[in-house]
């Protein structure tokens, strides 16, 4: 998998703590109604950098706006609940639906207080799980 700094949307991102809380970044599309990877579908790949510890329950979703902050969100995609995510877990690999707003990132749901854990997120062309293989036609 090949990141870019540009698609990261948490990078070894720190969990620690209760309730919502927004990736560290946010993809700005320059405009509504212009979605990610026509012609290839994008996806998200969503990993455990470090081991959440506390907490009882842990969800992402990723989300789209009208808005920079992810105020008022539409949530496009809801990840599983995880109890205990343990470093090196994908907890999502999707391909990402289309959108219809200007800004999208992840909102990441915690339940009961994590007191460590880290997470990343990033926009890729293709996964190990899903890897993108160009069709070669004339030869």
């Amino acid at each position: 998998m090949i990141t870019d700094a540009q698609l990261r949307l948490s990078n070894a991102q720190a969990v620690a703590g209760t309730g919502a809380l927004n990736s560290t970044n946010v993809i700005d599309l320059l405009s509504a109604n212009r979605n990610l990877g026509r012609g290839q579908p994008m996806r998200l790949v969503l990993t455990v950098d470090t081991t959440l510890v506390g907490g009882t329950q842990f969800q992402a979703q990723y989300v789209q706006s009208a808005n920079a902050d992810l105020s008022a969100p539409d949530v496009l995609v809801t990840g599983p609940t995880s109890v205990t995510p343990v470093a090196g877990t994908k907890i999502l690999d999707i391909a990402l639906p289309d959108n219809t707003k200007r800004y999208v990132g992840v909102i990441y749901g915690r339940t009961g207080t994590y007191t460590a854990g880290a997470v990343s997120a990033h926009l890729v062309s293709d996964s190990d799980a899903n890897p993108y293989v160009p069709s070669i036609t004339g030869y």
